[in-house]
């Protein structure tokens, strides 16, 4: 699955959880609908440009949407992101093990299989969790 259709199906269950049909985004957007519906079929390939509007027109922030496709890791920070620390100062504690620059840098290979069903659901699970957080906080004041 190329990273395109990824967002494309995270941005498809969003859309089931909440109940958003594509008519209705692409009103938001105010794009022609067979447009969309031949992005959401992998007819046309997503624009880089067009995924911010999308995440804003289902309803999440692209901070939110990064969330979902990119679940914190336990591995640690690669030597260049540790680097950029300094730059960019959100980017979360070192987890680089240190070593001598004479040591190798180790390399943590890790790879899972997920069936796309599997995929689905757990991107449900977890946008269901994310609007009940974010309802939750609307109605007690702090959203």
């Amino acid at each position: 699955m190329t990273e395109s259709e990824r967002y494309m199906s995270i941005l498809r269950s969003a859309m089931r959880v909440l109940g958003m049909q594509h008519r209705e985004l692409a009103k938001k957007l105010g794009w022609n609908p067979s447009y969309l519906s031949r992005l959401f079929n992998g007819v046309i390939d997503l624009k880089v440009d067009h995924l911010p509007q999308l995440v804003k027109g289902v309803g999440l922030e692209m901070q939110e949407f990064l969330r979902l496709a990119y679940p914190e890791s336990a591995l640690p920070l690669s030597r260049a992101a540790d680097s950029l620390r300094g730059v960019f100062p959100h980017v979360a504690p070192s987890q680089v093990m240190q070593m001598s620059d004479s040591a190798p840098t180790p390399e943590v290979k890790r790879t899972i299989t997920i069936s796309e069903d599997e995929l689905e659901k757990k991107i449900e699970e977890k946008l269901e969790s994310a609007v009940r957080k974010a309802l939750l906080n609307v109605l007690s004041g702090r959203g």
